[in-house]
């Protein structure tokens, strides 16, 4: 209120203005301090104010505040024009109103109107007003003094309204809500959340093009929501409140009809309604850990479920099974259920009387679990963990899986065979519900009473084949179940230890310790009765065979001692001789994976110590070597797709690669969440193991697809992925063979019946904390980094299609990026966050079909640098027990900017640990080095922009002190003698954004918004404009009053501001500078 009156103080300074402030306050307020004088200096410096009564200061009604007859009678003692008026009267608060404003405008004189009106709802969320009124004195008014009533009893005396007609715009209105609830043939639901809830009609037929079409405009209650239900009985809906208050609207007006509060006044976490026959049964999951089962109108309740350690965040109900399902943030799932089963119908109240109790209480969620349903035959339970649960009614684990990309799992439903599920990622997933794990799972076990099975691997015709221990090679027929036994022909005389298969699989190579390869043909021919219809040999003669690889389609790659490489080419009548290789000097010299590129006639190899090696059929010598690349177990499998090569191993990382003519250049490196990565099943889908599981997952989600517990990879094992036509549409499967205890096991699994359906794509896991767009073919590209530690290029096309076609992965969270357009077709960004961590990449962005505005993005990883090095790097050669222990925090770089010079890009990084560090990367060498660093300021640097100002370049550094710093960007030296020229402090605490403009004059407009919520705008200027050292602040203006939170995010458009905080509200300004700043608001909104 003080503020009010200083506010229309200043108003009336400037003349002729026609501007007055309104203050609306009511009877609590002006019992306090503040407004006693706030009137008196209203009414010695003439400023308006005008007051309303709402009858209630929060619980506290008038009565309690004061004696006297109301506010209005203080203000003829304090000189004020007092006026008073009916407040629910829309005529009298008008004229009041407007006589009020000629008095402060024409004559600047002060003005108290006291609109005497009533406060129906709730203060707040937190207030459940029927604890200290009734509920016929709320009735009373709402019936007796509505402004809707007097305002409709007003238009019939003046005829311009009648009951007649009141009556027909009725059953008018009444009748298009009913033709088209019948219309959408039952398919009306009730849309709530938060405090509003609506009514919609889904399509009439196939070919209707809307979707939904919504009723009523959503309706606002004075409370949270978090149950509605349909009471076809009464014809209403039916809605639980927060504080546990049941209130009932009519289905066809959404008129109130009634409210029923409960004597437990608790705040809810959860809630469920059920219609009974005759009344509304509710279950309301309180912050006490319990659930409160009772019926309106009834005081006490009928049950009180206690058993949970935390607060209930869902109450699931299948009353034709008996079911009662919670769950809380206790980890906990509880199923609970009549003791003994009442021979009742369950809409009846006689049935919710009997005792209810706890049957099973189930642990399978390592988080909070937010959300179960109930289906036929199983319950499915969704937590903070990422993972979905699925228990049988009696309480038994069938099985769990991770979606959503680690994220939490906020919602789920079950619909006839479907469940569908919605995360923390934005995605939305549809799966099949089956029964049980024998619908889409097989398990076999195999044991042919020969001996101890050595290796195993999958045919062409998904037949086996295996090598015992005994030296005996079996070619097993699963579905006839018949054996042949090859090692009783005298083709197979040797001991044989190494089996692989080609990628066709219909070839079969074994390599003993005398140097012999051995091949065998599988017969993939109906006509022809014999499993193997060629049987080919060579001795290689170069001592014992250590690896074999298949490097394509009928190239057999080997190695022996001392790294040599052997190239044979296998076709159906003989084994011969193609090139020969050496392997560079390495502790363990031999092969683990090989691929040949046609294209340019490239052999690629992998090696045990991690290294790729490319070769031509010429040389015996590498033409170039990375070594290293994937730890000490080597690349598990090299791909080549196009001009394309890519690598997988044992260290988490699929590895990416350019090939061009002789040259191999690395682009991407992609970390999954298990350490072996063995190979590829698809162009979008990799295998590999997760301690004991096998895994896989999907590249495109990002998701893990399927997890099947074998033991781990350490044993021979196999995996067979393909599609089969059932006559209506084409179904994927995988069979996966490996060894357990001596036995052989296979899997079948249908993977169309657990593979999730993707119904909308998601993207970041967790929030996101930088933001850029472009426009590229038609398409809208965002490149952009979050808390969830990966750095995404995504995509959304003109059908509003959004999806993400690169993501790269930090150490940390990513917390700043900026971007560099190389060229129209090709982006530079730098990216930075935890860890101390900087990485640049280069996204080059290629328009593969012109019709559908296909993108493929190119990605190339140029720099992944750290401050303080990496973990080896920073160990050295010392081992963990000589190790010191770094005290310092790692540092969290802020914010990054770069100017260029030349193919130079000088970066200035502002780091939590109050440091700017300066940096040059060259674009040539793609080299990043730290020049120098400068620690001037006493806390976090927030916030680095580069400006180009009169000739030159400036930095521009914010802190969590409210300071901004300048910077000569250009004055940067290997001496570290950089500091900064001017500091002005413009906050009031951390500055989050700001942006600034050039304006005439030479001058410098900064727009400031951080923890304060409020924008603070500056004109500056420098003192001497040959020598940058100092500047002077010339206008300053604070607007405090259009957040409620901290300012997030400021945007600078001509002469408008746009600005975003916490609170959700975007605001608009309107600014200009001449002899001072002015800057007015213009227009707010919500963004949720």
């Amino acid at each position: 209120m003080p503020q009010a009156v200083g506010a229309a103080y200043a108003f009336k300074r400037v003349p002729n203005n026609e501007r007055c402030v309104i203050c609306y306050f009511g009877d609590g307020a002006a019992s306090e301090g503040d407004a006693h004088a706030a009137f008196n200096f209203a009414a010695t410096l003439d400023c308006p104010v005008i007051i309303r009564n709402n009858g209630y200061a929060i619980s506290t009604p008038t009565s309690e505040q004061y004696r006297g007859d109301g506010i209005a009678a203080r203000g003829p003692a304090l000189g004020l024009h007092t006026l008073r008026v009916d407040g629910t009267d829309t005529l009298a608060v008008y004229n009041a109103v407007a006589r009020a404003r000629d008095l402060a405008v024409r004559g600047n004189k002060p003005v108290l109107i006291e609109a005497m009106s009533y406060r129906v709802g709730h203060h707040s969320t937190s207030d459940d007003s029927t604890a200290y009124r009734s509920l016929e004195e709320i009735q009373k008014w709402t019936n007796d003094e509505s402004p809707l009533e007097k305002f409709k009893l007003y238009l019939e005396n003046k005829g311009f309204w009648d009951a007649d007609s009141d009556k027909a715009w009725q059953k008018e209105s009444r009748d298009i809500v009913v033709k088209t609830m019948q219309d959408g043939g039952g398919r009306s639901i009730i849309v709530f959340g938060g405090k509003q809830f609506t009514i919609v009609v889904g399509p009439v037929g196939e070919d209707d093009p809307v979707a939904f079409t919504r009723l009523f405009a959503p309706v606002v209650c004075h409370d949270w929501l978090q149950a509605a239900a349909w009471t076809p009985r009464d014809n209403a809906v039916s809605v639980l409140t927060a504080h546990n208050v049941v209130q009932k609207y009519n289905d066809t007006t959404l008129a109130l009809e009634g409210s029923y509060s409960s004597r437990d006044n608790s705040i809810l976490y959860s809630g469920l309604l059920l219609a009974l026959e005759r009344d509304v049964l509710v279950m309301a999951g309180t912050v006490y850990s319990e659930v409160i089962v009772y019926v309106c109108g009834e005081e006490e309740p009928l049950h009180r479920l206690k058993g949970h350690k935390g607060v209930i965040f869902s109450i699931s109900c299948y009353p034709e099974k008996n079911i009662i399902v919670t769950t809380s943030d206790d980890r906990s799932v509880r199923i609970w259920g009549p003791n003994v089963t009442p021979h009742l119908p369950w809409d009846s109240t006689e049935y919710w009387r009997k005792e209810i109790v706890c049957k099973h209480e189930l642990y399978g969620h390592s988080a909070r679990v937010m959300r179960s349903c109930i289906t036929e035959d199983q319950i499915v339970s969704v937590g903070e963990d990422s993972r979905i649960c699925f228990w049988t009614h009696d309480g038994v684990l069938i099985r769990k899986v991770k979606r959503h990309q680690n994220a939490g799992i906020w919602s789920v439903k079950a619909r006839r065979s479907f469940l569908i599920t919605g995360g923390g990622d934005g995605a939305v997933t549809a799966q099949y519900l089956p029964v049980a794990e024998d619908e889409y799972q097989k398990t076999d076990v195999l044991n042919l009473g020969i001996g101890n099975p050595k290796q195993i691997a999958y045919s062409a015709k998904a037949n086996l084949y295996i090598l015992y221990e005994s030296n005996r090679f079996i070619y097993y027929d699963i579905e006839k179940k018949t054996t042949l036994d090859l090692s009783n022909q005298n083709y197979f005389e040797s001991t044989f230890h190494a089996m692989s298969v080609s990628p066709c699989r219909k070839l079969c190579a074994l390599a003993g310790k005398n140097s012999i390869v051995k091949v065998v043909l599988e017969n993939c021919l109906e006509d022809n009765p014999e499993f193997i219809t060629a049987k080919l040999s060579i001795n290689l003669e170069d001592g014992p065979i250590l690896s074999l690889q298949w490097a394509g389609q009928g190239l057999l790659v080997t190695c022996t001692r001392d790294g040599l490489i052997t190239v044979l080419i296998v076709s159906l009548t003989a084994v011969t001789l193609y090139a020969v290789f050496e392997i560079p000097n390495c502790k363990e010299r031999w092969l683990t994976s090989a691929a040949v590129d046609h294209t340019w006639d490239m052999f690629i190899l992998g090696d045990r110590c991690g290294g790729i090696h490319l070769y031509r059929k010429e040389s015996k010598v590498p033409l170039k070597s990375f070594s290293k690349l994937h730890g000490r177990y080597g690349p598990t499998s090299i791909t080549i797709i196009q001009d394309q090569v890519i690598t997988t191993g044992r260290d988490r990382t699929i590895k990416y690669y350019k090939m061009t003519g002789n040259e191999l250049t690395h682009t991407v490196t992609k970390e999954l969440d298990f350490h072996w990565v063995e190979r590829f099943l698809d162009q979008q889908i990799v295998c590999g193991f997760k301690e004991k599981m096998f895994v896989m997952f999907s590249l495109r989600t990002n998701e893990t697809l399927l997890e099947l517990a074998c033991g781990g990879g350490h044993r021979s094992w196999d995996v067979l992925y393909y599609n089969q036509w059932n006559g209506i549409n084409e179904k994927s499967f995988l069979k996966l063979v490996y060894l357990k205890n001596s036995n052989i096991y296979t899997e079948t699994v249908s993977l169309g019946k657990i593979v999730p359906i993707r119904v909308a794509d998601g993207s970041h896991s967790k929030e996101i904390n930088c933001l850029k767009s472009y426009q590229i073919a038609g398409r809208t590209i965002f490149i952009s980094g979050g808390e969830d530690t990966t750095l995404r290029v995504s995509s959304l096309d003109n059908e509003m299609e959004f999806n993400d076609l690169v993501i790269c992965k930090h150490l940390s969270s990513v917390r700043t990026l900026k971007t560099y357009t190389k060229t129209r077709d090709e982006v530079l960004v730098i990216s930075a966050g935890g860890r101390a961590q900087i990485c640049i990449n280069s996204f080059k962005f290629i328009q593969i079909d012109r019709k559908d505005d296909m993108i493929k993005v190119e990605a190339l990883d140029l720099v992944d640098y750290m401050l303080k090095g990496t973990d080896k790097e920073r160990k050295g050669d010392e081992t963990w027990r000589n190790v010191s222990v770094d005290p310092e925090p790692e540092t969290r770089i802020m914010d990054v900017d770069y100017i260029i010079n030349k193919n130079e890009y000088t970066i200035f990084a502002g780091c939590s640990d109050a440091s700017v560090r300066v940096l040059v990367y060259n674009d040539e060498k793609a080299t990043l080095k730290m020049i120098c660093q400068s620690s001037f300021a006493r806390a976090c640097i927030l916030k680095t922009t580069c400006i180009k100002y009169l000739k030159y370049d400036l930095l521009i550094s914010c802190s969590t002190r409210g300071e901004v710093a300048f910077w000569n960007a250009r004055n940067v030296n290997n001496n570290c003698n950089f500091e900064p020229f001017f500091v002005t402090t413009t906050n009031m605490s951390g500055i989050n954004s700001f942006v600034t403009r050039n304006i005439p004059d030479n001058r410098i407009l900064i727009a400031t918004g951080g923890d304060d919520n409020a924008l603070h705008l500056n004109v500056l200027d420098v003192a001497d404009r040959h020598n940058l050292s100092s500047m002077q602040v010339l206008h300053s203006l604070v607007l405090d009053n259009h957040h409620s939170s901290a300012i997030t995010g400021l945007c600078l458009v001509d002469n408008l501001i746009l600005s975003t905080s916490i609170d959700q509200r975007i605001t608009l300004y309107r600014w200009k500078v001449s002899d001072k700043i002015e800057c007015k608001f213009v227009y707010q909104t919500f963004s949720d």
